[in-house]
């Protein structure tokens, strides 16, 4: 531009061409300037924001469909929660739940599994109502499984088909009283027992650890009579005003025992109940229910809701 300026001697041209020049400068500087903004993700506290895919049911719950999201996994185990949190169980190793009006499963295999799982331990552990102090774990598990391998409890839909679930609670009690009652499962269980060297709970133990009333009405919703046997002991047991252990080592050392000394007839307590056998055994028949009123006031009770 000097030497322009020289051979022109003329400044103004000289300038003209100088503001020409910068203005070429600037507009290439900006251009440059715009494409490396524009291929750059946008930073916040250097942290990447890249755009997220809504999570809703239908993209989470479908299993030929991948989620790409910040954090999926964590997404699918709030929507699980939020779902199935408050209607869900623990029994055993399962998740149950009552849809569409039937108690269905939810097994370790499931991906809804550990959310359920882990949220019901965390927030509702009462809600875990069977332990072993109640009724054998495993011989549950057992029966469970092999339920679902007959048919007669099935798995829990897919959550994207679920159907209606209900709060209800009872699913996993009724399963359990259910098993005792199951004709076809009543050979397993007899060789578990004997196989077994831990003591297993009777069907009288397991309606102690339950309550008699809650029991009554889990029999009335599997429309299944009160076997008598146990019907008439817990009775008994009530008449004594007994614990179950005590009512246990009362059968054991006193219960029906006649014991005779000379013509007198007496309890293994010692006390007198008769000056013959028949007068001693009427004193048993006297004192505790008889079959013939047990049966009685069974068939007189209305099983089913």
């Amino acid at each position: 531009m000097h030497e322009a300026q020289e051979d022109s001697g003329n400044p103004i041209t000289g300038l003209l061409g100088l503001l020409i020049l910068g203005s070429i400068v600037y507009v290439i500087s900006n251009f440059k300037n715009f494409f490396s903004k524009s291929s750059t993700p946008i930073k916040n506290n250097d942290v990447i924001v890249q755009p997220t895919k809504e999570i809703s049911v239908e993209n989470i719950c479908s299993d030929n469909v991948k989620v790409k999201a910040n954090n999926p996994n964590h997404e699918f185990n709030n929507l699980c929660i939020d779902i199935y949190g408050k209607f869900a169980e623990i029994v055993g190793d399962y998740i149950i739940i009552k849809e569409d009006g039937n108690y269905c499963v939810i097994n370790n295999k499931d991906k809804r599994y550990n959310p359920i799982y882990s949220y019901i331990k965390k927030s509702f552990l009462k809600r875990t109502y069977l332990s072993y102090e109640t009724i054998n774990i495993e011989l549950l598990n057992i029966y469970i499984d092999g339920c679902l391998k007959e048919g007669k409890l099935s798995y829990a839909k897919p959550m994207k088909e679920r159907g209606h679930i209900e709060e209800d609670f009872y699913g996993g009690r009724i399963i359990a009283l259910r098993m005792y009652y199951d004709e076809d499962f009543k050979w397993f269980r007899g060789h578990y027992i004997s196989s077994c060297h831990s003591p297993i709970e009777s069907l009288f133990d397991y309606i102690n650890a339950i309550g008699f009333d809650l029991a009554i009405y889990l029999h009335k919703k599997i429309i299944t009579p009160m076997d008598l046997m146990v019907y008439k002991e817990i009775k008994d047991m009530q008449s004594l005003g007994m614990t179950v252990y005590d009512y246990k080592n009362y059968c054991n050392l006193y219960k029906g025992k006649i014991v005779q000394k000379g013509n007198k007839y007496y309890d293994a307590q010692g006390n007198f109940i008769g000056n013959s056998f028949s007068e001693a055994s009427n004193y048993w028949n006297i004192k505790f229910m008889s079959f013939e009123k047990a049966k009685k006031e069974i068939d007189n009770i209305s099983w089913h809701l």
